[in-house]
């Protein structure tokens, strides 16, 4: 489950997103289901987290693979009529971007770091004042730092199993904001 202002509208409640066992992404706005739609490749449901600079959720799947959608793809693909969701739809969400990082995922989150510099969102026409992000992935034995466009910046093999995966911008240590 995550939650965020997905859409992007800043005069919108926060909304909830849920991960099925069956691979299913359900958007709930206000207390009320939204969007539903079908995901592939999933057997049981793995970790989920909102990335705020690409209004998508990130998830991974038991293949071992990192995916990437779209809130604008769910909101496409999914019906907003609640009679339909009866029936078993053949439509399914296709993935922004899917990276296999060959290793269970245990954890994902996005860390925004402080910038002071305009930058262009990967996939989107928008320009954003001072904030870059990247997503952390934990695995069973390696932590990963992606792109927004689901290229690896970094891998980290770890000495032992981790216990607890606490993400955050560097700046915010050193002395930023």
């Amino acid at each position: 489950m995550c939650q965020g202002m997905f859409g992007g509208k800043a005069d919108q409640a926060s909304c909830i997103c849920v991960l099925s066992l069956d691979g299913v992404i359900t958007v709930f706005e206000s207390d009320v289901e939204t969007y539903a739609c079908h995901t592939s490749g999933f057997l049981l449901p793995g970790p989920i987290a909102y990335c705020k600079q690409l209004d998508a959720m990130v998830t991974a799947t038991t293949a071992r693979f990192v995916q990437c959608y779209r809130y604008d793809a769910i909101v496409k693909t999914a019906s907003s009529d609640v009679a339909s969701r009866g029936t078993q739809s053949s439509q399914r969400v296709t993935p922004y971007w899917s990276v296999d990082l060959g290793e269970s995922i245990l954890e994902i989150s996005e860390v925004v770091i402080d910038n002071a510099r305009k930058r262009s969102v990967p996939g989107s026409p928008r320009v954003v004042d001072g904030d870059e992000s990247c997503i952390m992935v934990l695995g069973e034995r390696s932590l990963f730092c992606l792109e927004l466009d689901g290229t690896i910046r970094f891998a980290k093999k770890l000495d032992s199993p981790p216990s607890c995966f606490v993400p955050y911008g560097l700046s915010h240590v050193v002395g930023g904001t």
